[in-house]
């Protein structure tokens, strides 16, 4: 089995980009997978009971599974969004691993993970999940609403000036505000704001 190349921030956001296209918000990541790229969305009863993920890309790449509950609940939208383009990530930055792997049934996802060290199922989860945060959240997009929120931002410094870790909480209710424009949920955007190099504007 390869082992997962050591890919750049800078490339995988590159990618991910490229992949997106437009910066409309919040991003068709279905369309982008089902139009753009031709792979099918395929929802499995008990995904997550019995094999512990919410979705894998099949061997030939033309399926992302995905487990049915999350896939017909609402709740679970925002994470469905992260899983479909985590998934998306590794279509576009893992093409090697699929040559060489055999996904004939649900449980064969264990023994993928399995089969591989800790360092390298590291590396290949990161770069999944760094593609899918940024293709979700156009970095362009998220700068502008932080510009048209500076008075915003104010009022909450104003208001948790006095708490204990005051920044994290200013970053916490702003990212709630946002959220909802990119259909993601508020951890994804503080997690880019820190990526993206954004912080600053909550200190």
């Amino acid at each position: 089995m390869p082992k997962p190349r050591r890919l750049t921030q800078r490339y995988i956001c590159d990618e991910a980009d490229k992949t997106r296209g437009s910066e409309d918000i919040p991003v068709e990541i279905e369309e982008i997978i089902e139009l753009k790229y031709k792979i099918q969305i395929v929802p499995l009863r008990e995904l997550l009971k019995v094999v512990n993920t919410e979705g894998f890309l099949s061997k030939d790449k033309l399926e992302i599974y995905v487990d049915q509950e999350r896939y017909i609940n609402p709740i679970f939208k925002q994470r469905l969004r992260f899983t479909l383009a985590h998934e998306l990530g590794h279509y576009i930055l893992h093409p090697e691993f699929y040559e060489d792997v055999e996904f004939k049934k649900p449980e064969d996802i264990i023994t993928f993970f399995n089969s591989m060290n800790e360092d390298d199922l590291h590396w290949f989860e990161y770069q999944a999940n760094e593609f899918a945060g940024r293709i979700l959240v156009p970095v362009t997009k998220l700068e502008s609403l932080i510009n048209g929120n500076k008075s915003y931002i104010e009022e909450l410094k104003g208001k948790f000036q006095e708490s204990d870790g005051h920044d994290d909480l200013i970053l916490d209710a702003f990212s709630r505000k946002i959220c909802g424009d990119f259909d993601v949920s508020n951890d994804v955007i503080k997690i880019r704001i820190h990526k993206e190099r954004l912080i600053e504007h909550f200190s």
